[in-house]
């Protein structure tokens, strides 16, 4: 045990000296500065169109607060704020949805909290142990090591565990820092579960690292040289990162495609049009009934329910294969469970689009001057959790597993 902390203890001391630890501590702090002033003032003018929308004359029947967390994630959080009316026809009708207002989002990814982690951090993490081992065999001094009593296992464990906490307690403390900064603004108030929500993605963060910097080791036992092993891991990091993602929406899509948009949206408009018809007639008879007119909105949200769940199935049943295959990536594991954290995730807007869809089913019920209202809370952080259960044990199991490989074939390698 002693001898394992001594080699931590050195290489967290190596990664001072050779400059690693401190030019990740200053790309961190400016990268996450630049991030967290961009997004609060996207969030503060987010809240300021949420007050607009809600003070104004033609009622709301359902927007959504934007939350504090969303400055550390954004998720899919521009389908979670899109104000909802109800037509003519007792139909909840979809605004624009509190759009960033920073044009550069719209070109390229929001600098957030999961980007950070998801792209810079790890790629920290290459850098930190692509040479771990063969850097030690090409300078000789591994044989030295090696020579005098120190098992290969904890000489191995000590090295990643090394790399791996110098990398991961900076980027806790900064993180936290963050939190702390934020926090401190007159316009953000996080809750308990909010604060509670930002440790766990943290934490789920921190796993993810410890994915690839087991990965970093696992290359670094095998490869002939520094420079093969660092092209190696790159490649690697190219594949889980971008390659699967993306492959897994285009395989989804060929086994189980989706109805066009234009064919859904005329079947829909063919249907809306019908029931202009019908109350232009009803109109005209100058004698029609309260009941007549019910029946008339009826029809139209059957019709209209019977198109949105032949397509919502479909979309299930390719978000089904799309997190089947995404799931041989660990970005995708890590992207599921992040985003789910921070309420902003495939499930919280699957959930918040199935309760409007059952108001828009009893909609009928209610006269036309009514507006119930849709009281939505989203889900708590115990159904968060269970959404992503799998993710999360995924990230766990992979960063045990390339841990033990590690120690596997670097037992078995030659060190010569």
């Amino acid at each position: 045990m002693k001898m394992l902390l001594k080699i931590i203890g050195n290489e967290f001391r190596a990664n001072i000296y050779n400059y690693r630890l401190p030019v990740a501590v200053i790309i961190l702090i400016g990268l996450l500065a630049v991030s967290l002033l961009a997004l609060t003032d996207d969030y503060n003018r987010k809240l300021q169109d949420y007050s607009i929308l809600t003070q104004s004359e033609a009622p709301l029947l359902c927007i959504l607060r934007p939350s504090p967390l969303w400055i550390f994630s954004v998720g899919l959080s521009d389908q979670l704020t899109i104000p909802y009316r109800v037509n003519d026809f007792r139909q909840i009708h979809g605004g624009q949805s509190q759009k960033t207002v920073n044009r550069l989002f719209s070109i390229f990814e929001p600098p957030d909290s999961l980007y950070i982690f998801k792209i810079i951090i790890t790629l920290m993490a290459i850098f930190f142990t692509y040479d771990i081992i063969v850097g030690e065999k090409e300078s000789n001094t591994l044989r030295v090591c090696l020579a005098n009593s120190i098992p290969r296992s904890a000489f191995l464990v000590g090295k990643m565990l090394g790399n791996y906490l110098s990398l991961a307690m900076v980027c806790a403390i900064i993180f936290l820092i963050g939190l702390l900064v934020i926090g401190s603004f007159p316009t953000v108030d996080f809750t308990t579960e909010e604060i509670v929500r930002y440790l766990l993605f943290l934490a789920v963060s921190l796993v993810f690292l410890a994915v690839i910097a087991g990965m970093g080791a696992c290359v670094s036992t095998i490869a002939g040289s520094s420079g093969q092993s660092l092209v190696i891991l790159i490649g690697i990091w190219l594949i889980i990162m971008y390659c699967l993602p993306n492959i897994s929406s285009s395989v989804a899509d060929s086994i189980s495609p989706l109805p066009q948009n234009t064919e859904v949206s005329r079947k829909l408009n063919s249907i809306w049009i019908g029931g202009v018809f019908d109350l232009l007639n009803l109109y005209d008879d100058r004698n029609f009934s309260q009941a007549e007119r019910q029946e008339s909105n009826r029809r139209i949200l059957e019709q209209t329910k019977s198109v949105e769940s032949e397509y919502f199935a479909a979309v299930n049943r390719q978000n089904e294969i799309v997190r089947i295959i995404g799931r041989l990536s660990p970005a995708t594991a890590y992207v599921n469970a992040a985003t789910a954290l921070m309420r902003n995730g495939v499930a919280d807007v699957n959930r918040y689009r199935m309760e409007l869809r059952q108001l828009r089913n009893i909609m009928g019920q209610y006269d036309a001057n009514a507006n119930p209202g849709l009281k939505y809370r989203g889900l708590s952080l115990r159904e968060s959790i269970k959404t992503v259960i799998v993710d999360i044990v995924e990230l766990l199991l992979l960063a045990a597993g390339f841990m033990l490989l590690a120690v596997v074939l670097f037992n078995r390698a030659d060190i010569n």
